[in-house]
């Protein structure tokens, strides 16, 4: 049995975690770096800044001393060169610790911490032992990706997502403009009036989709004065459209594969309610995981010395 600490601090959250190998997560807290009104993120060196100011305070409430190893996100992606400064300080402290406490360090990158959490936190750990799609559609990130079991639990292939902004973008910079706090999708989920629709067209090239025409039309909706409900189910409803369509034309090239959905878009209830109705063997992280976390490091560390229990 062993308790791990882990550390993920991504652009937007600084998030730490202690995972027992037997009991699950037995601690876990997570601070939001604060963004500007108007803005649609941060920085990255105000990024880091405040990632090192929450680690001051982020451990107040922690009681757990019998820690065995540390881990943390030490990158964005699986991609050669994916680097992002602020992901160098919860590194920085991990290795510190580990050092300090002669205690075994691993790092992971913060796409994989998301798909492991959604497997395991999604109740679909099984699929981890053969080839799945896994989608991360979070602010910064809208990627699909074929993964194979292998010696570091699972490999990532990039095989599609966004050609340009992000399905986060897209709601963000149309939330903002609508007046909405960032993060907006809460916000924008809420304010969605009726069903979505599902039959939104893309400019695609190679499984590779464009997003920005609709941060346009979204623009030219609000100038228009259409009412905010019927621009939140716009933007929604190309989501809804992408994730629909795109599952549909990986599935035609690759099989019909199980789907993993992670990153903070999928937290939204009405867009994961409605695919889980149009499709099957699509799974999602428990919406609390969907968004920025440390849980998904932690289980990747013990998935790596043999020791997951699947719970959490």
């Amino acid at each position: 049995m062993s308790r791990i600490l882990a550390f993920d601090t991504s652009n937007y959250t600084t998030s730490a975690c202690v995972y027992d190998t037997q009991a699950g997560i037995v601690w876990e807290n997570r601070i939001m770096i604060p963004v500007q009104n108007g803005k649609c993120g941060v920085r990255q060196s105000d990024a880091v800044f405040h990632h090192v100011k929450n680690l001051e305070s982020l451990f107040d409430d922690i009681f757990q001393t019998d820690i065995n190893c540390i881990c943390a996100s030490r990158c964005p992606s699986e991609r050669e060169n994916s680097y992002m400064p602020c992901f160098t300080v919860g590194m920085s402290y991990a290795k510190t610790i580990s050092s300090l406490y002669g205690l075994p360090m691993y790092s992971y990158s913060h796409q994989k911490n998301h798909i492991m959490a959604a497997a395991v936190t999604g109740g679909a750990q099984d699929i981890l032992n053969n080839p799945f799609l896994a989608y991360h559609v979070s602010g910064g990130t809208t990627d699909v990706m074929l993964c194979s079991p292998d010696k570091e639990i699972f490999s990532v292939k990039k095989i599609g997502g966004s050609a340009d902004i992000s399905c986060g973008q897209l709601i963000d910079r149309t939330g903002t403009l609508l007046g909405f706090p960032f993060p907006c999708g809460k916000y924008i989920e809420k304010c969605s009036q009726g069903s979505l629709a599902d039959n939104i067209k893309f400019k695609i090239n190679d499984g590779f989709y464009n997003f920005s025409g609709f941060q346009n039309k979204a623009e030219k909706m609000y100038f228009e004065n259409k009412s905010t409900g019927e621009i939140c189910n716009y933007i929604l409803s190309v989501v809804l459209s992408f994730i629909l369509n795109s599952i549909a034309s990986f599935r035609k090239v690759y099989g019909e594969l199980p789907v993993l959905m992670s990153g903070g878009v999928m937290s939204n209830k009405l867009l994961s309610d409605t695919i889980k109705q149009r499709l099957s063997g699509v799974y999602f992280a428990e919406p609390k995981y969907s968004l920025d976390n440390a849980a998904g490091i932690a289980m990747l560390c013990a998935a790596e010395r043999g020791e997951l229990c699947g719970r959490f």
